[in-house]
């Protein structure tokens, strides 16, 4: 059985070209990409993937956050 990681790039993380590239070289150095792609979510599923962290008092920044600006998801698999 393979496993698969999900790697959640914040949008953020997508405008800053040199850490962008970093990010870039470590996956592909440590796994063989399935998939990858920008995603733009709603803020109802930004709600339900950050349900653990509701209640915390940075719950409604990082929700508002991650639905405002596209980020990147990358499907993987060890190498």
């Amino acid at each position: 059985m393979t496993e698969i990681t999900l790697a959640v790039i914040k949008p953020h993380v997508l405008r800053n070209t040199y850490a962008l590239q970093q990010i870039k070289s470590l996956i592909e150095q440590n796994f063989r990409v399935l998939d990858q792609k920008e995603v733009h979510i709603t803020k109802d599923l930004s709600d339900r993937f950050y349900a653990e962290h509701q209640g915390k008092f940075f719950y409604h920044r990082l929700t508002s956050f991650m639905n405002r600006f596209p980020f990147g998801r990358v499907a993987a698999s060890m190498t």
